[in-house]
């Protein structure tokens, strides 16, 4: 069986250690991505396609979104889950709620994640 390749975008070491350790025990290849730049060095450098992005609304250096488009542009089968302390309306501000991209609300547990994760990968 093939293990669906999640690559998370998350400058927070603590949120992405959680990340990965529940995504990796769920049976997904997980990768971490601290900023814009590595995470598409991870796809384009690396040759790691994910199946799945999920990334913070909110970056030092750049948006989330704006990654997530990056990466949809060259994987065009890739399903994106953005994260956010902030409401969700205000990704519809930044025009998310026209992209396929879901949504999971900062904090979340691991079972929120996992069941998320499943979800939007079950739509693809």
């Amino acid at each position: 069986m093939i293990q669906p390749k999640v690559l998370v975008l998350e400058e927070d070491d603590q949120v992405a250690k959680l990340i990965e350790n529940s995504l990796k025990r769920e049976g997904y290849e997980v990768r971490i991505a601290r900023d814009r730049a590595c995470a598409l060095s991870q796809q384009t450098s690396q040759g790691f396609d994910p199946d799945l992005l999920v990334t913070d609304l909110r970056l030092s250096t750049s948006s989330g979104l704006t990654v997530a488009d990056e990466l949809c542009e060259l994987l065009p089968l890739l399903t994106v889950i953005v994260t956010s302390g902030y409401a969700y309306p205000a990704l519809e501000d930044q025009g998310c709620e026209h992209r396929n991209y879901h949504f999971l609300p900062k904090p979340f547990g691991t079972r929120e994640l996992v069941n998320t994760v499943n979800q939007a990968l079950s739509r693809v």
